[in-house]
Order: structure tokens, then C-alpha cells, then sequence
């Protein structure tokens, strides 16, 4: 219900908070007996935050005890846009455009999504790991299991749960992982003399798909903005990933678990953010032309994505869809397009290709004038138009050339200059030949 601010201002100044106030209470401004009371409140309510235990159970290793927390989430339940249960659906074929060496027996239930929260955001040999999160499929749903350490001595402790734990297991899924989570995992084994070798597993790091499917639609590619933008999902309540080495130092000299427990949840949403993620990409790479626009991927990027690994008719689908939308990312289709089909020898459709950039060029591109000049001097023998072409480029390159650097514009001008000299001994000679 809503208070007006006069009626909150004399239920807190009447509040049993006002003896705090002491002797001076009668002397000093409205402002600081506020202030106080207010102080008051954060303090018992920090006070009251505080709690005896953390979720979990105390596991004892050889090497000392770590909180270990287990949670599994059901088939049925829903992370944004994602029911867990959809991940059962997934074909291994989705599975291999992100690791196309994907061995034939290794299924989802063989794969390990992790995430890490520790001391620091550097990788010095002082940043260690103090939660360590981990998810996987059993036959119940999608488990997580979350292991804590109260302090660095724990550490060894730690890492042994998680080296039973990756022995289970034949690939790792992370997020930006790559960089960070597993070179830590790798330098605290090693600091640690433990003799697990990581590169052992083959590891996808959803962070490079994700760059190469949205850098160019959303404004970055962190996994919250991923998370709202194509999971649908929103954290409330959460904090920020940058926060959490404070708070974990926080906690040692306070001892308040208050402190660490958000940083559970913030490493659990990661986790389940990881799978849908997973799916959804893998799913994307798989359906390219029915999912692309619900999830507002970039065409001509996975056109490029399937032209590297020599899928091409599925590369000039996703490129001809780009082509409908205009704009840059259109006229990059169009070029990554035109060489396909001048790969395959299709000139019939590459030129029109051609002939739409050059409409559609803003500044100056020799691209498309270089292309269809070569197309009719190497293959047309039509070398009067080809001298056209040129022409036509050189005069459009002198209106715009002024935007461009100096060295970019010697390096167009020699191209387009000795490509007309060619043209014209070419011209000259068969003039010649047939005067003869």
C-alpha cells in the first residue's frame, strides 16, 4: 500500500530506532535523525540477512572437507523461452556444426557445462576458484551441482571433487571458458601438482558462436544480454558478475554468509543459461532458415559459418535471406554470394550480383567493377566492355575518393589504371588482327 512521505517520515522518527538519537536528539537536523534511523534499519536488516549455514553438505575429500550442493531441475521446467526437457530433442547432427570432430558414441548426457566464480577477474597465480558450478542430463532432469570453498586452504580439496567429477565426462561446454574458466582450472591444477590435464576434452565455448551469430544485432555478446535477448529470460535480484570477488573477500573478513549466497544463485542461472544457450545455437545452426528470424541471428554470418565448412548450399540460403533485408550486412551477402557462384562457375548469377552492389554502394567498393570486368575480359573475351566497366569505376572513384586514406586510395588507383592499360593493348592488338 502506498505511504506518502510526510506519514513515513514520522513513523520512522517515532520508531523504537529513535533512541539512538541520545541526549542531542532535540539539537540536531531533521536530515541526520533520519539519516541515523535509516543507518539502523541497514544494520538490522543485515543483521537479519546473515544466516547460520549455507545450502548443502559438508563432503570430506583426503584432502579436506568442501560444501557441496546438488539441485536438479525437472524435465518440465522452463528457463526463459526454454524448457529443459527440449535439450532430449536435439539431434546429434545440430550437435557437430560446433564440433564437427564430434565422435559418433558421444551423446548430450556425456556432456559437462560449468562455470566458475572466483577470487578475481585476472588470471594471476593469486586468482583461485571458489565455486566451482557444474550441470549435466540424468535421468530425473538437469542436474547442477555447485562445490564452495569457506577459504583458499580448501582449495586442494576442491579440486580433487573435480577431477572425480570431470572423469565422468567427455566434453566440456562453457562460456568464454576458453579464456578464462578452464586456463584457471589448468593453472590451479598445475600450482596444486595435481596431474589433470584439461585438454583432454573437447570443449565448445558458446561465447564464438555467439559472436559470430549477434555481435552485429544486439550491443555485445555477454551472456546476460544474451539471456534477455534471445532466451527471454530476465534476472531479478541478481548481481553483477564483477561484484562477486569483492563480496567473496567481504565474507572472509566478516564471516556473513549473507554475502554468498546470491553468488549460488548467480552461478546456477549461468549454468542454465549455458544449456538453453546451447540448445538454442546448436539448434539455429541446424534450422538455419526457420529459426534465424525468431532469434534474430545474422544471415550473412552464418552464411560465412557454413561457407567454412564447405556447406554451401545451406551458406547461399542463408546469404539470399540476408540479400532481402538491404543495408550493409546485405551488400556483404552479396559479395560473400557472388563468389560462391563464381567458385562454382554459375556467372549467370553471380553478375547480377555484381550489378546490384554497384547500385547499392555507398562510397566507392572496386569490388563488384574488378569482378565483372574480369568476367568479360577472361571469360566473355568482351573486352570493350570490360574497358567500360573500368571506366565507369575509375570516374566513380574520383568523386569519392577524398573519404578515403591516402594509401587506400594509390593502392585503387593502380589497380583500376593497370587493369585499363591491359584493356586497351588488348583492344589495340585485336584491332590490329582483324584490320589484317
Amino acid at each position: 500500500m502506498f505511504e506518502p512521505k510526510g506519514e513515513k517520515i514520522k513513523r520512522l522518527l517515532s520508531s523504537p530506532y529513535r533512541d539512538i538519537l541520545g541526549r542531542e536528539k532535540e539539537n540536531i537536523t531533521l536530515r541526520r535523525r533520519l539519516e541515523l534511523v535509516l543507518r539502523k534499519e541497514r544494520k538490522r536488516r543485515r543483521e537479519a540477512s546473515k544466516v547460520n549455514e549455507l545450502p548443502g553438505e559438508w563432503v570430506s575429500t583426503p584432502y579436506g572437507e568442501v560444501l557441496v550442493r546438488e539441485r536438479v531441475y525437472p524435465w518440465d521446467y522452463r528457463h526463459g523461452d526454454f524448457p529443459i526437457g527440449r535439450a532430449l530433442e536435439l539431434p546429434r547432427q545440430a550437435i557437430s556444426f560446433l564440433l564437427p570432430d564430434l565422435s559418433a558414441d558421444v551423446d548430450l548426457s556425456q556432456f559437462l557445462f560449468i562455470d566458475t566464480e572466483t577470487s578475481g577477474l585476472a588470471m594471476g597465480t593469486g586468482t583461485y576458484i571458489f565455486l566451482f558450478g557444474a550441470g549435466f542430463l540424468v535421468e530425473e532432469g538437469f542436474k547442477v551441482v555447485q562445490y564452495f570453498i569457506k577459504d583458499y586452504s580448501q582449495e586442494q580439496a576442491m579440486l580433487h571433487l573435480i577431477e572425480e567429477l570431470l572423469s565422468k565426462f567427455s566434453l566440456l561446454v562453457s562460456f568464454n571458458g576458453k579464456r578464462f574458466d578452464i586456463s584457471l582450472l589448468e593453472t590451479r591444477f598445475i600450482i596444486n601438482r595435481m596431474g589433470m590435464e584439461l585438454d583432454q576434452f573437447p570443449h565448445i565455448d558458446l561465447l564464438y558462436p555467439s559472436r559470430l551469430l549477434w555481435r552485429r544485432v544486439f550491443p555485445d555478446c555477454r551472456l546476460i544480454t544474451l539471456e534477455r535477448e534471445v532466451l527471454s529470460f530476465l534476472r531479478f535480484d541478481d548481481i553483477p558478475g564483477e561484484e562477486i570477488p569483492r563480496r567473496y573477500f567481504h565474507y572472509l573478513r566478516t564471516g556473513d554468509l549473507g554475502l554468498v549466497l546470491p553468488i549460488f544463485e548467480h552461478n546456477l542461472l549461468d549454468i542454465l543459461s549455458l544449456l538453453a544457450l546451447f540448445f538454442f545455437i546448436a539448434s539455429l545452426l541446424s534450422s538455419p532458415a526457420e529459426l534465424a528470424p525468431l532469434l534474430s541471428a545474422d544471415f550473412s554470418a552464418l552464411g560465412r559459418f557454413f561457407e567454412e565448412r564447405e556447406k554451401l548450399e545451406t551458406s547461399v540460403a542463408c546469404y539470399q535471406e540476408e540479400l532481402k533485408g538491404g543495408g550493409k550486412r546485405a551488400y556483404q551477402a552479396a559479395k560473400r554470394l557472388s563468389l560462391i557462384y563464381k567458385r562454382t562457375g554459375d556467372y549467370p548469377s553471380a553478375l547480377p550480383l555484381w550489378r546490384l552492389m554497384r547500385e547499392r554502394m555507398e562510397g566507392f567498393d572496386p569490388f563488384p567493377y574488378e569482378e565483372e570486368a574480369k568476367y568479360y575480359e577472361h571469360k566473355a573475351k568482351d573486352y570493350q566492355r570490360a574497358k567500360r566497366l573500368v571506366e565507369e569505376a575509375i570516374t566513380r572513384f574520383k568523386e569519392t575518393e577524398w573519404i578515403l586514406p591516402p594509401s587506400k586510395r594509390e593502392e585503387i588507383y593502380s589497380l583500376l589504371h593497370h587493369r585499363l592499360k591491359r584493356l586497351v593493348r588488348k583492344l589495340t592488338t585485336r584491332n590490329q588482327e582483324e584490320g589484317l
